[in-house]
């Protein structure tokens, strides 16, 4: 029988669609979202997954990889789900995981951290072959492949900054862009909002922080060259004079008090995506709403705050892929437990005046 390695999350149901008419100054909508149809994952008694840990869409073909931290490895399922291909194993070795975390796919390799032993490990993407790994400073909580340079959303609190970067084939990982005050005046929101999100495009990068509703725009060498903020519409956003307050709270009331951001991602017409949880803990388990926020390629109006549906019985997981949503679940009926995954389009429409696209 297969162990159900879950945490479990208070059901969250679909919003009305925005209106399709162009907003007027000051005025926020909410991202539309057109449901596809859903990809079942073909699993066996022997390989399943049994504790996410991360979740990525290939943007080459759509297949998904799924980071297992119970099993250390990774799970490759074609777009239909029948299951490809295995990356890695449970270990401390060359090409082995300890405790998987972040997964992407760049080109023609899989990216894996290994937060615990502050490595990013390279998979051959077909057939799995250990390509190599390289050490990294800091606290590795997501990956994203552009071109021959792979960023990296690390949380460096001696050095500062939030990012690194590193091209295979170099020995020299490269350290930029400013880690916001607060992280390094409060080791409450530093420990628990951990997550750093990059999205890059030409010269440019967007960096987004769990816990904060800041945005900062760098360019290719780190340096800061605008902010923004997506607004609290509806989710729980950023507490007031979080520095001072968190340390007064336990720690369940810490782990509420802000909205924690998951994903960030451009999409294919300039505009950027981002998804957002707020997470309570009940019990042994965590429950969470998910947010789809929408913010202009100007960085100056945004849709903020469309619910997305999740299963009731397991920790979920998003990815995007061109304007398409993927949220990863578990269901458990009796014993038996079943990955899918629910798909989306995005639409806009009625978001944006478009003076800032």
């Amino acid at each position: 029988m297969r162990p159900a390695i879950l945490l479990l999350l208070t059901s969250v149901f679909v919003a009305a669609c925005g209106d399709s008419a162009a907003p007027s100054a000051g005025e926020v909508h909410e991202p539309g979202l057109v449901r596809l149809e859903p990809v079942h994952f073909q699993e066996n008694d022997s390989l399943y997954i049994g504790r996410v840990a991360s979740f990525a869409v290939d943007p080459s073909d759509g297949s998904f990889f799924v980071s297992d931290s119970f099993w250390g490895r990774v799970l490759r399922f074609s777009p239909s789900g029948g299951l490809v291909q295995v990356y890695g194993s449970r270990g401390e070795g060359p090409g082995e995981l300890k405790d998987p975390g972040p997964v992407e796919v760049g080109g023609d390799e899989v990216l894996v951290g290994d937060p615990g032993r502050s490595l990013l490990t390279r998979y051959a993407r077909e057939d799995g072959a250990f390509l190599g790994s390289v050490r990294h400073e800091g606290y590795l909580t997501s990956i994203h492949a552009d071109g021959e340079t792979i960023w990296m959303g690390v949380q460096n609190r001696g050095r500062r900054t939030a990012l690194a970067s590193w091209s295979p084939g170099s020995d020299t990982v490269r350290y930029l862009g400013p880690l916001p005050d607060e992280f390094v005046q409060s080791s409450p929101l530093a420990g628990i909002y951990t997550g750093i999100q990059v999205a890059s495009w030409g010269d440019r990068l967007l960096v987004g922080f769990m816990g904060l509703n800041r945005l900062q725009l760098l360019d290719g060498d780190g340096s800061l060259v605008d902010t923004a903020s997506v607004p609290a519409r509806v989710r729980r956003g950023q507490m007031k004079d979080l520095v001072r307050r968190l340390p007064e709270m336990e720690f369940p009331e810490m782990f509420a008090a802000n909205s924690a951001l998951f994903r960030l991602h451009r999409l294919p017409r300039g505009s950027f995506a981002l998804v957002h949880h707020d997470q309570t803990i009940e019990g042994d388990f965590i429950a969470a709403d998910v947010y789809l926020s929408l913010l202009s390629g100007g960085l100056r109006e945004s849709c903020a705050d469309r619910k997305v549906p999740v299963s009731a019985d397991a920790q979920p997981y998003t990815a995007f892929r061109g304007d398409t949503l993927f949220v990863l679940q578990q269901r458990v009926e009796g014993e038996k437990v079943t990955a899918f995954v629910d798909r989306y389009r995005i639409e806009d429409a009625g978001c944006f005046s478009g003076a800032s696209e």
